[in-house]
């Protein structure tokens, strides 16, 4: 008579971090043992997938214009004078949202969050961080970042659409009256009405016009100023920070390549 195999003990998970034996439970949440030096392993195993996946965009979105631009490429490298195949390609996202005028209720909305801001601001005691601040957002952006902007057409300016009313606030505003003290109240909400264009980019910033922001540089809000999306820092990792290397930027979305410019060093970009 035989003896039947006897069952295999249940065998429980182990962190996949420490190798510590864990529980089942552990093993779907938190998917490690808990402790300190696994939840930062977990922490830095998320980010680097993030780096990766965002590379791999990245990489899927420059195949993507060589193979749709490849004409433009070309021209480029001959307008500067290098081989084609040795012409980087930088990558960013791209607006091609269309144009309206603006509705009766979102103008009525950004004029009175505007002449709230400027009310506010008016009444603000004197606060020289304010100012300090202000001043550094406004350094000229560096040519390749216009470059760069230019191709994208301001696909980030669509955040400033809706409530967040161009990123307009008391701070900004309170910056702006303390730059030009020789304006009134009612001046600068004029200032700002008279700049609203006929048709902006639906659903973006009310100032996103045809051309752009219809807005100065001193006008807008500091966050208008500084912000930089990853696609510009993959472009700074692509130059190693430098700015004598000659570029394609093609704006894409969704695997569709839209505006594309050429960039070289103390030259103006050039629209391919």
């Amino acid at each position: 008579m035989t003896t039947p195999d006897k069952p295999t003990p249940f065998a429980l998970p182990s962190c996949p971090y420490c190798h510590a034996t864990i529980t089942a439970h552990q093993k779907y949440n938190p998917g490690h043992c808990g402790s300190a030096p696994c939840i930062v392993a977990r922490v830095e195993e998320g980010q680097q997938k993030l780096t990766d996946e965002r590379a791999q965009n990245y990489a899927d979105r420059q195949d993507a214009v060589l193979t749709q631009a490849k004409g433009k490429i070309a021209s480029a490298a001959s307008q500067i004078g290098v081989d084609p195949n040795g012409l980087k390609i930088a990558v960013v996202p791209f607006q091609n949202e269309p144009l309206a005028p603006l509705e009766d209720q979102d103008r009525d909305a950004f004029e009175a969050h505007l002449k709230t801001a400027v009310h506010d601001a008016f009444a603000e005691k004197d606060d020289s961080t304010i100012l300090h601040n202000y001043r550094q957002k406004m350094a000229p952006e560096p040519e390749i970042v216009d470059a760069g902007c230019a191709a994208c057409q301001g696909f980030c300016c669509k955040r400033g659409g809706g409530n967040n009313h161009a990123f307009i606030t008391r701070q900004s505003i309170y910056a702006i009256r303390q730059s030009k003290p020789g304006l009134a109240e009612e001046d600068v909400v004029a200032h700002f009405i008279d700049a609203l264009p006929s048709e902006s980019v639906t659903g973006a910033c009310v100032f996103q016009g045809e051309k752009g922001c219809t807005l100065t540089r001193e006008w807008r809000a500091g966050l208008c100023n500084t912000f930089l999306c990853h696609d510009l820092f993959a472009m700074h990792d692509l130059t190693e920070g430098r700015l004598d290397v000659p570029l394609v930027i093609a704006g894409i979305n969704d695997d569709e390549v839209g505006a594309t410019v050429l960039y070289e060093h103390g030259e103006p970009f050039t629209p391919l």
